[in-house]
């Protein structure tokens, strides 16, 4: 028994008396989840509701104490994203700006390979697909 004193009730289980079964912090062994599985008892979350704060003279509103979770997650995105485009521009040596720094010059001078018709391992196969594509439309006007 984890101490919570029901009664069956109409072929339900009722809890007859308000129970506190974990203190704040505790952890909640198996059996107790349990039984308070069965009994279609769940965590719920608890918050603060500040109408108002205040520090060193200033008050703040609720309005700019309210932490939207969803934009501050976004936010944090974003961030990671300018912070990260800001160290491809100015070369930083981090591994993940390297690998991409790579990856952006091997793109550009397979473009430069091709607009030049420069024959590589890597453009080889369109600079043939483009000669035949130039060769049929030559021959279809001749």
């Amino acid at each position: 028994s984890v101490g919570i004193k029901t009664k069956v009730d109409g072929g339900k289980i009722s809890v007859i008396k308000d129970t506190v079964v974990a203190k704040e912090g505790e952890v909640i062994d198996a059996k107790k989840a349990s039984v308070l599985s069965r009994l279609d008892i769940k965590p719920m979350p608890i918050g603060l509701n500040m109408t108002a704060a205040w520090e060193g003279g200033v008050i703040y509103a609720k309005s700019i104490l309210a932490v939207d979770e969803q934009e501050y997650l976004n936010n944090i995105k974003i961030g990671h994203l300018n912070a990260f485009a800001l160290a491809m521009h100015v070369g930083h040596p981090a591994p993940e700006v390297v690998r991409a720094n790579i990856t952006k010059a091997q793109r550009i001078s397979v473009g430069i390979a091709l607009h030049c018709a420069i024959p590589t391992k890597d453009t080889i196969g369109i600079l043939m697909a483009r000669a035949v594509a130039h060769a049929n439309a030559v021959n279809a006007h001749v």
